[in-house]
């Protein structure tokens, strides 16, 4: 696994993982990478600016180690394919495109999505911690970043 870096110049992250057999979902131009034959989410990656962007002190809710798997509305995924977020994924209301952003410079954290929402917290890798809801919607996502750069 690479360094999870986000660059200030260029107000993106970085890629982390080799994403074969894999299609994206977007939000705005963020992207989230999923394995297309088990729905797991495996890296955030993509053009994400932190200009209107809260800074505030982040606490990364507890959490336990595990998989987050994407609820589809549309089965007809290709390897390789980006797709809307809000569009595919079944989000049960809570869609993403205009969630606040947070970011912590000193935790190093990012966070898109309802920052005070926690029912079950799941980290899916070393930069990705995904808060869900009752019935497994993404609610909130946390990326922890190695460096800004």
């Amino acid at each position: 696994m690479n360094d999870k870096i986000y660059s200030k110049k260029n107000h993106s992250i970085s890629k982390t993982e080799k994403c074969e057999n894999t299609f994206s979902l977007t939000i705005n131009f963020f992207e989230l990478a999923f394995e297309i034959d088990t729905l797991k989410l495996v890296d955030v990656f993509g053009f994400f600016p932190l200009i209107k962007a809260i800074e505030t002190n982040i606490n990364l809710p507890s959490y336990i180690r595990g998989d987050y798997c994407i609820r589809l509305r549309n089965n007809d995924i290709k390897k390789d394919e980006i797709y809307s977020y809000n569009k595919v994924a079944y989000t049960n209301g809570s869609e993403f495109q205009n969630s606040k952003i947070y970011y912590d410079f000193e935790k190093k954290l990012i966070c898109i999505g309802e920052i005070d929402f926690v029912y079950i917290a799941i980290m899916v890798n070393d930069n990705i911690v995904c808060i869900l809801d009752e019935n497994g919607i993404l609610r909130c996502l946390y990326i922890l970043i190695d460096r800004f750069e």
